[in-house]
């Protein structure tokens, strides 16, 4: 026991816990907290505070004791040097901060102790050269950034040189960034060391003569960038100049049959160049080999018919083009090769009539477009070819009649639509032509009096809504005949009064609602128009005294119930309080029983 005791008070001298937890000391009165792995022998971590921030050294240990990581706080944010390490002991990383944020040169190094990376930072965003390594100790990448202030904030943009490199120590490319676009002289080598292609960006836009070269170093195509062209594509050029892999040269001065294969020369677009660009009929295939349109170009642009396939080889679209645009009738098919839809375009827009198909060969809608918007009539149909509904559209909004159908042909409703909202009277049918609902629509919004019928014939409900909210007196039947509920709404909740009666023509139950929650008396009946319950409510819950009685009419019970509220964040609950009372069915009573707060004493 004393060698114990002395243990401890040695441990605490030390600031350290036997017990592998945390243990903190003061220091010149800044606290130390050091916490401890399990095995109580080596630090997990060290921290410093001051004024409740980290604050001074900080440092973590992998579990076989070396150091993990190592650095300074100032005011709970890193500043200087911080160094981390990897498991093994060899550094992996030492980057240095400026109030939390990464400033100057960071150096990271591989496992085995090569370099990874040296970088320059400047408000935590990367600044001046950067120039990292493959694991093999060979180049990887040279990187230039430059830290600008913007409107707002400061950003890094890619600015002079780059250069990267394959692993084996070949030069992947290099060029030159101005400002984050590429300017200037670019080149792309193979892995062999040799030129894929080369040529001059201008303002981030390939620009002028580009060359490209096959693996075996035959020059393969020349082009002529249009960096100054107004047409809508990235990068348009002309192709001046294209040869075989083994030399012979099939296109000379923009003239020619072409064939541009990927790299791995796989065949994917094919056709004749006149000046420089596609003239007549070409044929483009995907990476996977099949064939996957074939478009007629004059002068460089689509002009004329142009079909694209799925991969099974059956057409999924078929059209024209007229100045690099769709225009005219074109078809769209399933994979199975059914129609889907066809229809008129303009310049890539739905102008004209379109039909839309089931794949049972059923018409499924057809209707106008006008500027890719729908106009004027559009019909549609059920599967089996029954008309479902039919309107107008006017700049692709519902506007003027429209007519639902069941699929018996009977009107299910009808209405007038303004700016895609029902307007004025509408009406609805049961399947069997009897009237199901009649009111009116204001832009959408149910106002004035509102009807409904039962499929018998008989009324269903009658009342009035304001903004689509129910207002004033409203009155419900069941399919017999009989009144079933009536009352009053505000602003679209029960309020007042209400009524309820069973379908034999007896009341069920009357008292008052007051913002839509039961309020005051409320009394229940039996179906034989015998009294069954009187209760109070107060803001929907029950409050106050309870009476039952049984079918016979003699009392069955009574008592109270109390609003409770367990706590302040809690909501009010109704519960028994107070005595109770029960009766046998000839109203003599059979016992008391005693609540508090919803708890039998």
């Amino acid at each position: 026991m004393k060698q114990f005791l002395l243990s401890f008070f040695v441990c605490h001298l030390l600031g350290i816990t036997p017990f592998g937890a945390v243990s903190i000391t003061h220091l010149f009165a800044q606290p130390v907290r050091t916490y401890w792995n399990n095995d109580s022998l080596h630090k997990k971590s060290e921290e410093n505070f001051k004024k409740g921030m980290q604050d001074g050294r900080f440092a973590l240990w992998y579990k076989n004791g070396k150091l993990a990581k190592e650095g300074n706080y100032s005011m709970g944010s890193e500043q200087g040097i911080w160094k981390v390490w990897y498991e093994n002991g060899q550094q992996k990383s030492e980057e240095n901060y400026e109030k939390g944020k990464k400033d100057k040169k960071s150096t990271y190094w591989y496992q085995n102790g090569k370099l990874a990376l040296i970088s320059f930072y400047k408000y935590d965003l990367p600044d001046s050269i950067w120039h990292s390594w493959f694991e093999n100790g060979k180049d990887k990448s040279v990187e230039n950034f430059k830290v600008i202030e913007s409107k707002y904030n400061w950003v890094s943009t890619k600015h002079g040189v780059f250069q990267y490199y394959y692993s084996n120590g070949n030069k992947e490319s290099e060029g030159f960034f101005n400002n984050d676009k590429e300017e200037g002289l670019f080149t792309k080598y193979f892995d062999s060391g040799k030129k894929q292609f080369e040529g001059e960006y201008k303002n981030g836009k390939r620009s002028g003569k580009w060359t490209y070269w096959y693996k075996n170093g035959q020059i393969k195509e020349e082009r002529k960038y249009l960096s100054d062209s107004k047409e809508t594509a990235e990068d348009v050029y002309l192709i001046i100049n294209s040869w075989t892999e083994d030399g012979k040269q099939p296109v000379k001065d923009g003239n020619g049959a072409y064939t541009f294969c990927d790299v791995e020369g796989k065949k994917l677009r094919e056709g004749n160049l006149k000046d420089g660009r596609e003239n007549g009929e070409w044929i483009l295939w995907n990476r996977e080999g099949w064939k996957e349109h074939l478009i007629t170009y004059i002068n460089g642009k689509k002009e004329g018919h142009c079909i694209n396939y799925f991969g099974n080889g059956k057409i999924k679209s078929e059209g024209n083009y007229s100045n690099d645009k769709k225009n005219g009738n074109w078809k769209f098919y399933e994979e199975d090769g059914k129609l889907v839809m066809d229809g008129m375009l303009k310049d890539d827009s739905r102008h004209g009539k379109w039909n839309y198909w089931f794949k049972t060969g059923k018409k499924d809608a057809e209707g106008f477009y006008k500027n890719d918007k729908q106009d004027s009539l559009w019909q549609y149909w059920y599967s089996k070819g029954m008309l479902w509904k039919k309107g107008f559209y006017k700049d692709g909004k519902k506007k003027g009649w429209w007519e639902v159908y069941y699929e018996n042909g009977k009107k299910i409703d009808a209405g007038k639509f303004s700016d895609d909202a029902q307007d004025s009277l509408w009406t609805s049918w049961y399947d069997n032509r009897q009237k199901k609902d009649e009111g009116t629509f204001t832009h959408g919004v149910m106002n004035g009096k509102w009807a409904g019928w039962h499929e018998s014939g008989n009324k269903n409900y009658e009342g009035i809504y304001a903004d689509s909210a129910k207002t004033g007196e409203w009155k419900y039947w069941f399919a017999n005949g009989k009144l079933h509920q009536q009352g009053k709404y505000k602003n679209g909740k029960k309020e007042g009064e209400w009524q309820y009666w069973f379908d034999t023509g007896i009341p069920e139950s009357e008292g008052t609602y007051d913002d839509d929650e039961r309020d005051g008396k409320w009394t229940f009946y039996y179906e034989t128009g015998a009294k069954f319950r009187e209760e109070n409510h107060k803001h929907g819950k029950l409050s106050g005294e309870i009476k039952t009685w049984s079918i016979n009419g003699k009392p069955a019970s009574v008592g109270h119930y109390a609003l409770f509220r367990p706590n302040e964040k809690s909501d009010w609950i109704s519960v028994k309080d107070g005595e109770w009372i029960f009766y046998d069915d000839k109203g003599n009573v059979l016992r008391k029983e005693t609540f508090k707060s919803g708890v039998k004493q």
